[in-house]
């Protein structure tokens, strides 16, 4: 039996789910729970093994989890109920995630205290300042990375809701077609 946290959870990554599919991401699903672990590429974006001055080339390990949603290539999405957590640490997390997903966005959305599931449009949508920058310069990611526009502070973040968030990724060119473009 589920306890009422896990149901919960589950009903805001459904009504997130929901509310993206009516936003221009018609594959958006819960994804399914994965265990394990993966290593990913440091703060400076090295691989592990490299030389690199941060890590000392062990990159980090971390768990597999890309996220709670997925259908929509290159955006990893993480869903909270609500806030319990501070900010930082569940962005440090959904980058996490974006990086074990090998995903250019990491969306956090949490659920606002008194907005109710069928109004998910409206929950509080979190975004790196730097992510936020490169989607509206219209640069391709790998552009963008690699020059002096990605300087931009990498831990400020962008508070919007899921509904303005949508339309920025969206807009960015990410939802219908990608899957198609993608195979």
């Amino acid at each position: 039996m589920s306890s009422r946290n896990v149901d919960k959870g589950r009903e805001a990554e459904n009504a997130v789910a929901s509310f993206l599919q009516g936003a221009g991401f018609p594959h958006c699903e819960r994804r399914a729970k994965r265990g394990g672990y993966v290593a990913i590429p440091c703060m400076e974006g090295c691989e592990p093994g490299a030389d690199c001055w941060r890590c000392d080339g062990a990159g980090a390990l971390v768990p597999a989890d890309a996220g709670d949603l997925t259908g929509i290539p290159g955006v990893v999405i993480q869903v909270k109920w609500s806030g319990y957590k501070p900010l930082a640490e569940d962005m440090r997390r959904t980058d996490e995630q974006r990086r074990a997903g090998r995903a250019d966005i990491g969306l956090l959305v949490r659920k606002r205290k008194g907005v109710g599931l069928a109004r998910a449009g409206e929950w509080g949508a979190y975004l790196p300042e730097w992510a936020v920058a490169w989607l509206l310069s219209g640069a391709s990611y790998t552009e963008y990375v690699t020059t002096d526009a990605f300087a931009c502070n990498a831990t400020a973040t962008w508070h919007t809701d899921l509904a303005t968030a949508a339309a920025l990724i969206r807009r960015a060119g990410y939802g219908v077609n990608t899957l198609e473009q993608t195979a």
